[in-house]
């Protein structure tokens, strides 16, 4: 009797293996994912603190909404809501206040 296919055992072997393969890769893809949007938040917060350092500059103000810096033109929105969004799930940053402290000639920021 001549072979011309594969047995149930081996396709079936073959597509446990690819699924194995495949969940270990979208874990991978998921963590690196993360990681990503981790580090595009946190240039995102640094970019939002230097324009609302610049912002205390020009105004004196110790104190800035995130939406005051969108309405100025010290930030470009992401949309055009004039929104400014978390990367990490999209949230609104729109409603934080950056703070701007000076100490001894040298500026502080905080989110």
């Amino acid at each position: 009797m001549k072979k011309n296919g594969f047995t149930l055992v081996e396709l079936l072997g073959v597509i446990v293996i690819m699924a194995v393969i495949i969940a270990i890769a979208v874990a991978g893809f998921n963590i690196i994912s993360k990681s990503v949007k981790e580090k595009s938040y946190e240039n995102k917060i640094k970019y939002i603190e230097n324009m609302a350092a610049n912002y205390g500059d020009a105004t004196g103000d110790s104190a800035v909404f995130v939406d005051t810096l969108v309405k100025n033109g010290y930030l470009d929105a992401d949309n055009e809501n004039g929104d400014i969004l978390d990367p990490r799930d999209n949230s609104l940053l729109n409603c934080y206040i950056v703070d701007i402290y000076y100490d001894n000639s040298r500026r502080w920021k905080n989110l």
